[in-house]
């Protein structure tokens, strides 16, 4: 897994007044495409990361408010900067997304991302979009996510409550206990 201090910076697409939108799904996301065509049809400012995206989709949406990578990009950067977030409710994205207080459209693919994503809309800082065989209105939940103020004042409320965690501190913490606890 990355640091949120690894990846690769980037310069966000399009006009500087637009919302910004961070986009980060899993390879082979069934709605990535209809996730793509809102954003175009959107007026905003969108990175798009997946580790895999098909060339011809990327193509047909090339775009000047849409940035594509399959790189893995700067997560900080990304969780500081954005708007809002659309992501399958991964927990480093989820973490890095709520420390930083940017609200989440969350599409999870299995029961894990399910329940992190349920504990993300108990707090209000995020909107879970179900599959259930049809296709989400994902412009509806887009619209609403940078609208509706809630979900970003929920999601600042967490990133306050948790302003000291710094992960490479946590790391250092653990690792020094383990050490602790292997010299008995």
């Amino acid at each position: 897994a990355l640091s949120l201090q690894e990846g690769v910076r980037f310069d966000w697409p399009g006009d500087a007044a637009a919302p910004k939108i961070f986009v980060y799904l899993q390879a082979g996301y069934a709605h990535t495409e209809k996730i793509v065509a809102t954003l175009s049809a959107l007026p905003v400012r969108a990175v798009v990361h997946s580790p895999v995206l098909d060339p011809a989709l990327v193509q047909k949406y090339a775009q000047a408010h849409l940035l594509f990578s399959t790189a893995p990009l700067h997560m900080e950067q990304a969780s500081r900067e954005a708007d809002i977030a659309i992501c399958n409710a991964g927990l480093g994205t989820v973490s890095a997304m709520l420390l930083a207080g940017t609200p989440m459209l969350l599409l999870p693919t299995h029961q894990e991302q399910f329940l992190l994503a349920s504990a993300v809309v108990r707090l209000g800082a995020g909107i879970l979009v179900m599959d259930a065989g049809q296709e989400p209105d994902l412009q509806k939940w887009i619209m609403t996510l940078i609208a509706q103020p809630g979900y970003a004042t929920a999601a600042a409320a967490f990133q306050e409550k948790y302003r000291g965690f710094h992960q490479a501190r946590q790391l250092e913490q653990l690792v020094a206990r383990c050490e602790q606890l292997l010299r008995g």
